[in-house]
């Protein structure tokens, strides 16, 4: 529900990248700021009635590039966000970060909630924007980061995926040189680092229940 709207937003899970950076599977990666937004009624539901309050709509963005990850994006475009309406809410005004693709036939950058994909708002990927920044440095420092989640079942939705606050980790290395204790933060994140580049077992089973 969104300003007293249902909206019916479709899912196509192409791949799961969870908390960590992903941008091999992007074109490019930025931050922008968004100048302006527009509704385009989209040609993926062509089965949809035209009076169907349900339709599917796209929104076309034009917006400044700010800091870029990868890829090279123009300092200013026009981008499409497929199913727009499905993503955080967005505003003219405000700096989102963008994991884009091109179109084949059109050559332009686009998003698609069809595909899993991590753009939103800076403000609520703080955690992402840090990251990328920290690797575009190339200090060559290495860091741990995932997200600890309780499965559960529910006969209505079926298996939910339950983040965990304020749980601890046991991490060591693989050759037991190194070991560290860590605690998910309020939404079930950690991070670690910068830790010596290898391999490591993280033991998660932590929790006496």
């Amino acid at each position: 529900m969104r300003d007293g709207k249902k909206l019916i937003c479709t899912v196509r899970f192409v791949d799961s990248k969870y908390g960590d950076c992903g941008t091999e599977g992007y074109d490019a990666v930025f931050t922008a700021r968004i100048l302006a937004v527009n509704d385009v009624l989209s040609s993926s539901m062509n089965d949809t009635k035209a009076s169907d309050a349900t339709a599917s709509r796209d929104l076309r963005l034009t917006v400044r590039t700010e800091d870029v990850f990868k890829g090279h994006p123009p300092g200013e475009m026009q981008l499409t966000a497929e199913q727009g309406e499905c993503f955080p809410e967005i505003r003219a005004g405000d700096d989102w970060l963008f994991f884009g693709n091109r179109n084949v036939k059109t050559s332009e950058f686009e998003i698609s909630y069809y595909s899993s994909n991590p753009s939103g708002p800076v403000e609520q990927r703080r955690e992402y924007v840090e990251r990328l920044r920290r690797l575009a440095r190339e200090d060559g420092l290495s860091y741990l980061a995932g997200e600890v989640d309780f499965p559960s079942f529910d006969f209505s939705k079926g298996y939910l995926s339950n983040p965990r606050p304020n749980h601890r980790l046991l991490i060591e290395t693989n050759n037991g040189n190194q070991s560290y204790s860590i605690t998910t933060n309020t939404e079930g994140r950690f991070e670690l680092g910068p830790v010596v580049p290898g391999s490591f077992q993280i033991d998660a089973n932590t929790d006496p229940q």
